[in-house]
Order: C-alpha cells, then sequence, then structure tokens
C-alpha cells in the first residue's frame, strides 16, 4: 500500500503524488520520498543543484516550474551525476503537472534519457533529458544558468512521447524541485561514501602539488591528513 508520508514537493499537488506513485513508479518507490533540492532553499544554481544531486544516485523525480505557471518534469532512474554522454535506463518517462497529471513514455527511437555535463568545451553544458546530442533537439534542456531552458516536440529524434511541456518553448525558470524516491541501500551508501573518498583525495593532492611548487611546509593537522595520507596523496606507497 503507498503511503508518502508528508508533503515532499510544493509544485505536485498531493492528488497528483498519488496517482504517480500508483500507476507509473515500482513499489520501493512509493513510500518514502525526500526532497533533496529546492532552488527555493538552495539557490537556482547548476552549482548547488550538482552537489545535492551527487548524495543521491537513485531514481529521481525533476520538477520545473516555469515564469508561466507550467510546472513539469523528467522521472530518471539514475541519479544526477555530471557525465560526457547520455545516461539512465528503466522507464524514465516526462510528465507535464497542470491542469491534470500527464505522462509521457518512451518512444524506442532512442535510449537519450538523461543528460547532465559541465565544464565541457565540445559538448554542450547543462542537463536535458531526450533528443540527442544535437541541443536543438533536446526535449527539455536547462542551461548551465539554470535559469532558462526550453522544449522541443515533433522531432524523429524524440525519446519521449511529448509536447512542448513549458509555457512557451523558451521558457524562464520559476523554480526547481529535485526528489529523491527511495532511500539508499547499504551498499550504495558505502559506494557514496568510496566516491567522496576518491574526491578528497583527489582535491589533496591537489592542494599537496601546490603548497610543493610553492615551496611550503605541508601542514597534516591543517589539511587533516595523518603521515600516510600525505604518503597516498603523494602516490607513495
Amino acid at each position: 500500500e503507498m503511503c508518502i508520508r508528508d508533503r515532499p514537493s510544493s509544485l505536485l499537488p498531493p492528488e497528483a503524488i498519488q496517482l504517480l506513485a500508483k500507476k507509473y513508479l515500482i513499489r520501493t518507490e512509493m513510500k518514502q520520498w525526500r526532497l533533496v533540492y529546492d532552488s527555493d532553499r538552495h539557490g537556482l544554481s547548476l552549482h548547488g543543484f550538482s552537489l545535492k544531486a551527487e548524495q543521491c544516485p537513485v531514481p529521481t523525480l525533476m520538477l520545473i516550474q516555469d515564469t508561466g505557471g507550467a510546472v513539469f518534469g523528467i522521472y530518471g532512474s539514475a541519479g544526477w551525476s555530471a557525465s560526457n554522454r547520455f545516461f539512465g535506463g528503466g522507464n524514465p518517462f516526462l510528465l507535464r503537472c497542470h491542469p491534470n497529471l500527464q505522462v509521457y513514455r518512451q518512444t524506442g527511437h532512442n535510449a537519450n534519457f538523461q543528460y547532465f555535463v559541465t565544464g565541457a568545451t565540445m559538448l554542450t553544458n547543462g542537463l536535458a533529458a531526450g533528443g540527442d546530442l544535437d541541443p536543438e533537439w533536446f526535449q527539455v534542456y536547462l542551461d548551465p544558468s539554470f535559469r532558462t531552458g526550453k522544449c522541443m516536440q515533433g522531432s524523429p529524434r524524440n525519446t519521449f512521447e511529448a509536447p512542448v511541456l513549458s509555457s512557451e518553448p523558451q521558457f524562464t525558470v520559476q523554480r526547481i524541485e529535485l526528489i529523491q524516491l527511495r532511500p539508499l541501500t547499504e551498499l550504495e551508501v558505502e559506494r557514496l561514501g568510496e566516491r567522496d573518498s576518491r574526491s578528497i583525495l583527489a582535491k589533496n593532492k591537489e592542494a599537496l602539488a601546490f603548497q610543493e611548487m610553492a615551496g611550503k611546509t605541508f601542514h597534516t593537522k591543517e589539511m587533516g591528513m595523518d603521515e600516510n595520507e600525505i604518503a597516498g596523496a603523494r602516490g607513495e606507497e
């Protein structure tokens, strides 16, 4: 039985939450929703979104409200972790929330479900769903500012059977929410911890290299590392 506690979204009405959970989500995604990112609380920025999304490597529902009043979104089976290609799998879909909930499934033309690229020089930066690598054909796209975007339709490149979901094909963002649809498993928590540790080590390597190039003493206490970690940062055994 579906029982989502509290109200995990300000953009999705309770009746739409109930319908979505009952008809379109699998059982493990029907009970414990958690609001991971809310632009009204965390700031409307790609960086702020990325920091929150990195801690959520599980299925999510991303909701976008534009300044014209439209509310639409992306259900993705993979977490929004920056990549250099389309990713995701399972049964992703696009949705529109007003005036009634409408869900748009895959066309089967391609598997270009989720796209999230930052800091690239040869690829389009931003977040998208559907279409192909030509940014003119992204079905839902947020540019790197996270303040403007566009929705496309009517192309044989479409990944989802969706019309233009926003108020206008080119839209301005009012608010964004990212909802985690199930708790992390023990293995996912463990992997997330390992990834964070690798990230910290990489940053420490950069800091160590910078200090040594500058001829400065590396203070282990200040960096929060012991002698073994210093050796690891230097690549020593």
